[in-house]
């Protein structure tokens, strides 16, 4: 018995070629017999992403839930204990290169996928600060080509997402309270959340202040500690509920 490793190649009918006394070391009464071919066919897998969905409505700097499904579309299967990660790109346009916003990694995918199975992740990514308009999500499985695919040309997945401005929320009124907390009053859009971010001067970094909260209707509070440092106080858009 030989265990043997096949070559990657393109999947299809090929043939197991024996030869037998190669160098004709035994004299026979037959040298012409010593050849026998056996047809064997090579099967391969063939990831392809198949669906990216956003879960509600994208506003620019905003968290979001996405899911994206990747379906094994080859006649072959993965075998388990090769690694591979799917990465998740925003564009502005519907090619991908290299300089589009990397929005995730996607989790490192290492488990047997037979040949018409797949696979599917939900994600929680926070979109960048870009001015309203037309986006694309890309989808790119394999990324670094970890995983012989009999077609390495569909492993990207190009979905259209509108993406529309910030959502601020309408402050109406701050204090520090006598335990020296900040107590900050606003409206905003209920079910979403909004966190309060702070300064120390404008052109500094704005950094968040406590945990996000769920607006509801109507005014709103929202209670954090003091630094005692901040100058500069604002709602951002946190996440959709």
């Amino acid at each position: 018995i030989l265990e043997v490793t096949f070559p990657k190649i393109a999947p299809g009918t090929y043939y197991l070629i024996l030869r037998t006394d190669e160098q004709d070391t035994i004299f026979e009464a037959d040298e012409t017999d010593h050849v026998q071919a056996f047809a064997i066919e090579l099967l391969a897998p063939n990831l392809v992403p198949t669906a990216a969905t956003v879960n509600g409505t994208a506003h620019s700097g905003m968290q979001v839930k996405v899911q994206f499904s990747v379906s094994n579309l080859g006649n072959g299967p993965i075998q388990g204990g090769i690694s591979w990660r799917d990465r998740l790109y925003l564009s502005s346009d519907q090619i991908w290169n290299i300089s589009d916003h990397l929005l995730s990694l996607g989790a490192s995918q290492s488990s047997a996928i037979g040949a018409g199975e797949g696979y599917s992740q939900n994600l929680e990514i926070t979109l960048p600060q870009v001015t309203e308009g037309t986006y694309y999500l890309i989808l790119k499985t394999d990324f670094d080509d970890s995983v012989f695919e009999s077609d390495e040309t569909d492993n990207v997945l190009t979905q259209e997402i509108t993406i529309l401005g910030e959502e601020a929320p309408q402050i109406i009124g701050i204090q520090v309270d006598p335990e020296e907390r900040i107590v900050l009053s606003f409206i905003g859009v209920p079910g979403y959340r909004y966190v309060l971010q702070t300064c120390v001067e404008i052109g500094t970094a704005w950094e968040d202040i406590g945990a996000p909260i769920l607006c509801e209707e109507g005014i709103n509070t929202f209670i954090a500690e003091s630094d005692g440092t901040s100058a500069f106080f604002r709602m951002r858009l946190y996440s959709r509920e």
